[in-house]
């Protein structure tokens, strides 16, 4: 914990860390040259500080100079950082201890932020995303953190005088570490008047991030956001089960339009594993018995099925009929309809799920044995419904297809009509 000038906050601090229902082994304290004298003075108490606290001290470096020097004084396999003013909700270490035993790949363990004092509300922490993070950090420094990150991988916090904690993420994303997000409100964190106005970050904004992009060139560098947007936060992952059609996927990948898709191997993994490991924002399994159709699939059925989805449907699935009667005999009328529930076809069609359509599960325990098609079915089954598109395909079976677009027209929430029009692209 660096300290600098926050004697009147630090008691109150590390009252919150003793109450921990998991209370820490030690509590190392930096003094990163304080002046003033309360704080001087409260430091200099061990009869006020309390047992097993440590007292540290460097000149005025900075918050994250201060936290590799209490780092390196430390020998504990999981190292949790704090600032002076701040503190923690009672079960705090205890969660986030737990979180790294059930997630051992995991390298470190944060929470949600609960706000206090000039401001209230709740800052809620997103899953760790090297994408979203080069733009935006999206973690606080508090976190429960494995020594390794610092012995074995030899990351510092940067000697930044503002956005160290975001250089320091960064880092971990370039060296390819993950963390884990426990779902509760982890720190409580004190907002003081005027801090977001006067703090040197936002004062100095746009120098730091000059700054950030020079210390990190493999994130920020040529082609970096287009490799990590694929890898992190691609538009669609796409799960090839199509072992026998496996000379399908590269030409049919090439031919497409929409080159933002992440492939995975495999079939659809539990719904469990799909909910907590899923970049992509759709999600389309493509199995044997779909994947012949895809040699006649529009160059832009991809495309066009997700912009489609997205405008049209935004708690939906997307169901694509893949069978030949369905595409062949198809509508001169109608080219997207909206179904209520569950449809016998949706176990065969390319189906493309909206994880974000599931994600209110992961409030509640999804068994393990659940399927990641019956997590779909489900989902339907409790109102988001399905989208059914027509005519995403060129040619079956010798049928030419009909070379007009369909222009919807949404006239209730379970119906749209669709008029043939000669444009060549949806709109």
């Amino acid at each position: 914990m660096p300290v600098y000038n926050s004697g009147h906050h630090l008691p109150e601090t590390l009252a919150s860390l003793r109450a921990q229902t998991r209370p820490p082994d030690e509590i190392v304290l930096v003094d990163d040259g304080s002046t003033e004298p309360e704080t001087q003075a409260l430091l200099a108490d061990q009869e006020r500080l309390g047992p097993a606290v440590r007292v540290l001290r460097q000149p005025n470096r900075g918050a994250g100079e201060a936290r590799n020097y209490g780092i390196a004084e430390c020998d504990a396999d999981l190292i949790f950082t704090i600032d002076s003013d701040d503190l923690l909700s009672a079960t705090a270490l205890e969660k986030l201890e737990r979180a790294l035993d059930d997630a051992p790949g995991a390298a470190f363990a944060y929470g949600h932020v609960l706000q206090f004092g000039a401001v209230d509300g709740v800052f809620t922490c997103a899953a760790f995303n090297p994408f979203l993070l080069i733009d935006e950090n999206q973690l606080t420094v508090t976190a429960l953190l494995r020594r390794s990150i610092f012995s074995e991988r030899g990351l510092r916090y940067p000697p930044m005088r503002g956005y160290e904690d975001w250089s320091f993420w960064l880092s971990c994303a370039g060296a390819g570490l993950r963390g884990v997000v426990v779902e509760d409100n982890v720190l409580l964190y004190r907002r003081k008047p005027n801090e977001g106005l006067l703090s040197f970050s936002n004062r100095n904004a746009q120098d730091l991030r000059v700054e950030l992009q020079q210390r990190h060139p493999g994130l920020f560098g040529p082609g970096a956001r287009a490799r990590l947007k694929v890898l992190h936060a691609p538009a669609l992952e796409l799960y090839w089960n199509a072992p026998e059609h496996a000379g399908l996927l590269e030409p049919f990948l090439a031919r497409q339009s929409l080159k933002d898709v992440l492939v995975r191997q495999q079939a659809l993994p539990s719904a469990r594993e799909l909910l907590a490991g899923s970049r992509g924002r759709f999600v389309l399994e493509i199995t044997d018995a779909t994947a012949a159709l895809l040699a006649r699939a529009r160059p832009s059925f991809l495309e066009t099925s997700l912009r489609t989805f997205e405008r049209e449907a935004p708690r939906w699935v997307l169901a694509v009929p893949t069978d030949r009667a369905s595409l062949i005999s198809g509508f001169d009328d109608l080219r997207v309809q909206f179904h209520r529930r569950d449809r016998p076809q949706l176990a065969t069609d390319l189906t493309f799920f909206r994880i974000a359509s599931a994600r209110h599960l992961r409030r509640r325990e999804v068994e393990p044995s659940l399927g990641a098609r019956e997590l779909i079915r489900r989902s339907i089954l409790e109102g988001h419904g399905v989208l059914l598109a027509q005519d995403f395909f060129g040619v079956v079976d010798g049928d030419p297809a009909r070379r007009t677009s369909g222009v919807c027209q949404a006239s209730t929430p379970t119906s749209t009509t669709c008029k043939a029009s000669p444009a060549t692209a949806w709109r």
